[in-house]
């Protein structure tokens, strides 16, 4: 939290706000990849017991799921709150202009709580609100779920049930050791 609170107070151009963007950056790409992991893992399982599934059909049946997705996003997403209980707190972060604060206390009460199996959809709005904020909201929220789920599908039809865990794990990673790079930085700015 001290991270963020620098980073409020120096210039846009200043490296701990480039270190903040970046991890924020890296952190949708982490969303996106988890995405296409939860659902390719589901397709694989799914598939497996389906008569006659071939196991090529898991890239093109988990692109129409994230399809799915994106057009239930930019149809006004409402339903995607049905359809989730978030870990942690990341949606109800990007949600203040739609929902009162009241609503977005409750719903992160609950997403303490509980997880449900439902993660790629938190993860989709996770990325794109994310892809919102790293541009400073140079690009809408129509063009950021494009832009999550197309990452999302690219890495269905690249890699491997296999290979799309991997990538998960190096991409939050990433995200991590970004963190802790914003927080020596951070700690440098409020000791300097």
């Amino acid at each position: 939290m001290a991270a963020l609170l620098v980073v409020a107070e120096v210039d846009a151009l200043h490296p701990i706000a480039w270190l903040a963007r970046s991890g924020q950056f890296i952190l949708a790409l982490a969303y996106a990849v988890s995405v296409a992991y939860y659902l390719r893992l589901l397709a694989e399982f799914a598939l497996r017991y389906a008569n006659d599934a071939h196991p090529l059909l898991a890239p093109p049946a988990v692109t129409l799921l994230i399809s799915a997705l994106v057009l239930l996003a930019l149809s006004g997403g409402v339903l995607l709150g049905l359809l989730v209980t978030v870990q942690g707190f990341e949606l109800s972060r990007y949600l203040g202009q739609s929902y009162a604060g009241n609503l977005r206390i409750l719903t992160m009460r609950r997403a303490q709580g509980s997880v449900n199996s439902a993660l790629p959809v938190a993860d989709s709005n996770g990325s794109a609100g994310l892809l919102k904020e790293v541009t400073r909201h140079r690009i809408g929220n129509r063009a950021a779920f494009v832009t999550s789920g197309a990452l999302a599908v690219a890495v269905v039809w690249v890699t491997d049930p296999f290979e799309v865990i991997a990538l998960a794990s190096r991409a939050f990673a990433s995200y991590y050791a970004m963190q802790c790079a914003l927080a020596m930085a951070a700690c440098r700015f409020f000791s300097a």
